[in-house]
């Protein structure tokens, strides 16, 4: 495993295992760090103050070459998909997503075919959630009289001009009553308009566009994650697909994404 895998790796286990920390915690180093002296402890505490409802996430933005997608497909296959519920399952599919649902145990077999695809990480958000809200991951920004297009569950092309503004993955988990520990997860597209610049006032308003038929989502525990690829390499900057999972470069790149829960207080 190359150092830069070896890295996010203990920084997966170091959030799975303890949360999130904030800007004031000490920042131990990690070179030193063993991965099997981050075992779980069995130690439960108590404290007489309640901690409010909360589910935390790391999304992992993952970049591969694109005539190295295989590596994607080759993850993609050891994952689960009877978790996984979609809005519209065909119309997903049509405009080219994909997601798996997996366990913390497969981390490790993700990170070394990455590194063999010549994968990297990217950037990784941390999401810290209170039971029923949600947060949005930037995926791209659009600028001038730009356009969305996806296909529906016919097949047929639907979306449009959106203006100047913002794609985002809203992410939005709510605690599951009765079942301690466990969260349901959603995620769907978000274009987002800026009303608020002088190229947005120039062009005229645009509204919020919510892809309804690319929402997914799945019951999670701490350690779950969901894989979110394209099933081919896209090379556009006008579909829903092409703006999620593709990126202009001298070799052109193509992303995906790792959603996974660290943490549910509840």
């Amino acid at each position: 495993m190359s150092n830069a895998f070896k890295v996010h790796f203990l920084i997966f286990l170091s959030f799975f295992l303890s949360g999130c920390p904030g800007p004031d915690d000490n920042k131990p180093s990690i070179e030193n760090i063993k991965i099997t002296d981050l075992a779980p402890s069995n130690k439960t505490g108590k404290s007489r103050f309640r901690a409010l409802n909360t589910i935390n996430f790391n999304v992992y933005v993952i970049e591969v070459p694109s005539e190295k997608t295989g590596v994607l497909d080759e993850i993609r296959k050891g994952l689960y998909t009877q978790p996984l519920m979609y809005n519209d399952q065909e119309s997903f599919k049509v405009s080219l997503f994909s997601a798996g649902f997996g366990q913390f145990r497969m981390w490790g077999e993700i990170s070394r075919i990455l590194e063999k695809g010549n994968g990297r990480v990217v950037e990784v958000v941390s999401l810290l959630l209170p039971d029923g809200r949600y947060n949005d991951i930037e995926i791209a920004r659009l600028e001038g009289r730009s356009a969305i297009y996806y296909k529906d569950g016919k097949g047929h092309i639907a979306g449009g001009e959106v203006g100047y503004g913002k794609l985002v993955l809203r992410i939005k988990a709510v605690m599951i009553p009765g079942s301690r520990g466990v969260c349901k997860l959603t995620a769907l597209p978000v274009f987002i308009p800026d009303r608020f610049t002088e190229k947005a006032v120039n062009i005229g308003k645009s509204k919020k566009v919510v892809y309804e038929s690319a929402g997914f989502g799945a019951k999670m525990g701490s350690g779950d994650f969901l894989f979110l690829a394209p099933i081919r390499p896209i090379d556009d900057q006008v579909t829903l697909g092409g703006l999620f999972f593709s990126r202009k470069n001298i070799v052109p790149i193509t992303r995906a994404y790792l959603i996974v829960c660290t943490r549910i207080i509840d």
